[in-house]
């Protein structure tokens, strides 16, 4: 008995020490938002000095490119406008010499148009470019090649004779000149294009899928190009079970290339520079995003691992692609980057569904920053990692280039604009219209609970309750009551699933949260 208290002695010891290495590190989480308009998050990268560069869509047709600094705070916003357009920047990515880089879709008279604009660290214009397509634009996404070149991958969907879909990319040199610009087809599948890099030798490859024009099945493609953008080869992907739909990303690392891919849930598959497999890892996640029908996002890290976000989490692996880490979020992920201290911001969107619905609903931006465990306060659980390797089959295919899109100069003005800074999450306080003015923590025992949980308020006891929630891991509110008495008599928890909860108690104009853990 002495032997077993002096081990909890110990691991009690060990959690505290962790818990004080933790509380030194840099970490936050921030809501950005905008009382009249809102705004969405699409991608982010990091800045030189540790702070972050974040895109995205600003509900009054607006896009938009912010800066925070290393704490998390708006250092300048500004916004994309254009007349009786709509206005959405979709990736950004720094150069070299301290630029930033964005690209984005403006849809103008039925009529869309890819905008490419390069900004100084002031967040002021240096050049923007416009190209033009007949096809409606989506998914533009960037890369910056070893000489500062921009590489633009994408796709177009035509709807008027039946659904045609066709990827394209194009290339600009780092003053904006337009270098080609092409559009890749195959007489029997669509062809859509997610992801681009430039390998060590100079060469391109894309990430996308194809897609059979007859029953619309999709399968995951590759495919490599000349740096003057001419086909070399393509090839799909099939894994055991059937899946393997798409290639949403890829980095193209010393030795091989890393796609993160959708099979049957979402995976890592590495090949070697001949096409040759390395591994393959399938990691039972969900990788899409609720409000914005993004892909989800790859990053190496600082070690050269890799990590990858979905709709809901986070995802940390090895060189290997063998799972690290795992943690739910609570918010949309859209993207991640790493800090100079290896730990991590992640990006995403709220409310989330279930905690905040209309007509109250006001899209809010999540900026969460981790340690190098992905560990953030409140906002951010551990969750059980799986992996099952697997070993796909591939198959060549033909596609084909030719020379599209049209160069145009339309006039796009930026304006700056102000953005609202709250320190919570996203879900936590349920929206930013009727948010109370003050977030404070209950006192949940037991915890972790197996049938019984009781909450106890941190001062007087409220006799005053709007509402009582429970949020599970996910975001969604599977319990609610606006009885006090509810709350009196303890709350049965016993059919809920084991996992992470969220305990949430609105009271005049207080809002009381915490967390338990439901266990068998």
């Amino acid at each position: 008995m002495r032997s077993l208290f002096k081990g909890l002695i110990v691991v009690l010891f060990l959690g505290a020490l962790s818990l004080s290495v933790a509380a030194q590190t840099n970490i936050y989480t921030r809501v950005l938002y905008d009382m009249e308009y809102g705004l969405h998050a699409y991608t982010t990268t990091t800045a030189p000095d540790d702070g972050l560069y974040v895109t995205g869509l600003r509900y009054d047709n607006s896009g938009y490119l912010l800066k925070v600094d290393s704490a998390g705070f708006v250092v300048w916003s500004k916004k994309l406008i254009l007349d009786n357009a709509t206005v959405n920047l979709t990736d950004v990515k720094t150069c070299s010499d301290s630029s930033i880089i964005t690209t984005g879709i403006v849809y103008t008279n039925n009529q869309s148009h890819l905008a490419i604009v390069k900004w100084d660290i002031a967040g002021d214009a240096i050049w923007t470019k416009t190209v033009s397509w007949p096809q409606a634009i989506y998914g533009a996404r960037l890369c910056v090649t070893a000489t500062d070149d921009i590489l633009i991958v994408g796709y177009t969907e035509n709807y008027t004779s039946g659904s045609i879909a066709e990827a394209f990319a194009m290339r600009f040199t780092k003053d904006g000149i337009l270098q080609w610009s092409k559009k890749y087809t195959n007489s029997t599948f669509n062809i859509y294009g997610y992801s681009i890099a430039e390998l060590p030798n100079g060469n391109i490859t894309i990430a996308g899928k194809r897609q059979t024009k007859t029953n619309y099945t999709d399968k995951w493609l590759s495919f490599e190009l000349e740096p003057s953008g001419e086909v070399i080869s393509a090839f799909t992907m099939d894994s055991p079970d059937g899946y393997g739909y798409k290639a949403v990303d890829l980095i193209a690392v010393d030795d091989g290339i890393v796609y993160y891919s959708y099979t049957d849930q979402g995976g890592l598959l590495k090949l070697d520079y001949s096409g040759n497999l390395l591994w393959a890892r399938d990691y039972s996640i969900y990788s899409y995003s609720f409000y914005l029908n993004t892909q989800g996002n790859l990053i190496r890290t600082s070690d050269n691992g890799f990590v990858v976000t979905s709709s809901d989490m986070i995802l940390k692996t090895d060189a290997e692609g063998i799972p690290e880490f795992k943690q739910a979020v609570f918010m949309d992920v859209v993207d991640v980057a790493q800090n100079d201290d290896n730990g991590f911001v992640v990006a995403g969107n709220g409310p989330m569904i279930g905690v905040k619905t209309a007509p109250e609903y006001i899209p809010q931006v999540g900026l969460y920053r981790t340690d190098t465990e992905g560990n953030s306060g409140d906002c951010v659980y551990p969750l059980i990692t799986q992996v099952e390797s697997y070993t796909p089959t591939f198959t060549s295919i033909d596609i084909n280039s030719q020379t599209a899109g049209e160069f145009t100069n339309l006039d796009i003005t930026i304006e700056d604009f102000e953005l609202l800074n709250d320190s919570s999450c996203v879900a936590q306080g349920g929206g930013i219209l009727k948010r109370p003015t003050k977030t404070r923590s209950l006192y949940i025992s037991p915890n972790p609970v197996k049938s019984l949980l009781t909450a106890q308020f941190p001062d007087e006891d409220h006799a005053i309750v709007d509402q009582i929630d429970i949020i599970d891991s996910f975001g969604r509110v599977v319990w609610s009551v606006t009885n006090y008495s509810e709350l009196k008599k303890g709350i049965n928890v016993s059919s809920f699933t084991d996992g992470i909860f969220f305990l949430r108690i609105l009271s005049n104009k207080e809002v009381y949260t915490g967390k338990f853990i439901k266990t068998k």
